[in-house]
């Protein structure tokens, strides 16, 4: 026969194993929110990430903006694409293959070109062997009538201030008094030259 101090005993026994496995679950439930909270908050920094890169490009969107305007000069529709986009390629300034590929060169004028001995720099197709440079840089190999196109483009994009001559084979001249700019700091160096005079 039970007696009361046993019946009492079992039933403790029975509630001890009940809170344990209460125990266990809500340990449980704990484990996966901590999970959950650690994706959630890899998550958030993922987005103030994102948020701050496109804070960013705003920033410079804006401060192309400002620049350009406190220069007062008007930047070509091919400058603007250098500098408001990483990947110019999608620029609204560059709406086909050919002007893509006049940014590209610009992008590279600097390193391509080869200072005149008196009036500014200069790539031209038989000297400086462009069609090997630009397929070294980007993996695409333009033939001659291409390379015309492109340097007619450069020409158009850049407000003629970059120029197609083709008196003695092709060839895109920049005179020293002109300015190109294919990037934020030289817009930025741009900017300051102008507020120092």
């Amino acid at each position: 026969m039970e007696t009361r101090s046993d019946f009492d005993v079992s039933h403790v026994l029975e509630q001890i194993e009940k809170l344990k496995e209460e125990n266990k679950m809500l340990k449980s439930k704990v484990q996966e929110l901590e999970k959950r909270d650690d994706v959630t908050d890899s998550r958030l920094r993922a987005v103030n990430r994102s948020l701050e890169n496109l804070e960013n490009k705003v920033e410079d969107i804006e401060t192309t903006r400002r620049l350009s305007s406190d220069i007062e000069a008007t930047l070509s529709p091919i400058e603007y694409a250098l500098i408001e986009n990483e990947d110019y390629s999608d620029s609204a300034y560059l709406p086909r293959k050919k002007h893509v590929r006049a940014a590209n060169i610009v992008a590279k004028f600097q390193d391509w070109s080869v200072r005149t001995k008196r009036d500014g720099e200069r790539i031209r197709v038989k000297d400086e062997k462009v069609k090997e440079l630009y397929n070294e840089a980007y993996g695409e190999s333009l033939s001659s009538k291409q390379l015309s196109r492109v340097f007619s483009a450069v020409e158009a994009l850049s407000d003629s201030k970059i120029i197609h001559r083709t008196d003695s084979g092709h060839e895109l001249f920049l005179p020293k008094t002109e300015a190109l700019v294919t990037n934020m700091d030289e817009l930025k160096e741009l900017s300051t030259n102008k507020t120092d005079e």
